[in-house]
């Protein structure tokens, strides 16, 4: 979540934050519960990723700005499309971005993304499609 607008020098701070605040909660933690230990730490990782991405609001790197050594055409088209990608990804809202990083870096389903984010379903759904809606408009010319 952080990666894609630059702020990937401050994962391994929410990193370090997250198994923190998981250490402290622990005796919270119910291990019958409706939650494993990984949802657990991700719902943690995935709060302390907004909260940071809201009150920042980070100016965004254009995709020159990031470079791409001389390849062959194929991979450097590729390079360029990821590129793309990801700075349409660091566009999105944060909510929006979360539920979308969510479900498609870490191919959680739309209930355990509703738990992690204490969202109702329907909300996960909606927050989906609008993210989607919203990439595809961005990546409209670099489709073409």
């Amino acid at each position: 979540m952080l990666a894609p607008v630059g702020l990937d020098a401050l994962t391994e701070d929410l990193a370090q934050e997250t198994f923190l605040r998981a250490f402290r909660a622990l005796g919270r933690f119910d291990p019958d519960g409706p939650a494993s230990v990984s949802t657990w730490l991700l719902r943690i990782a995935s709060r302390l990723a907004i909260n940071e991405l809201e009150r920042k609001r980070p100016r965004l790197a254009s995709a020159d700005a990031l470079g791409s050594a001389r390849t062959p055409e194929s991979e450097h088209r590729r390079k360029r499309i990821g590129l793309a990608i990801a700075e349409a990804v660091g566009e999105l809202p944060p909510a929006f971005r979360a539920a979308f990083v969510l479900r498609e870096y870490h191919g959680l389903d739309y209930a355990e993304i509703a738990e992690m984010l204490d969202l109702e379903l329907g909300t996960v759904k909606s927050r989906l499609s609008r993210a989607r809606g919203l990439l595809r408009e961005r990546l409209k010319g670099v489709r073409e």
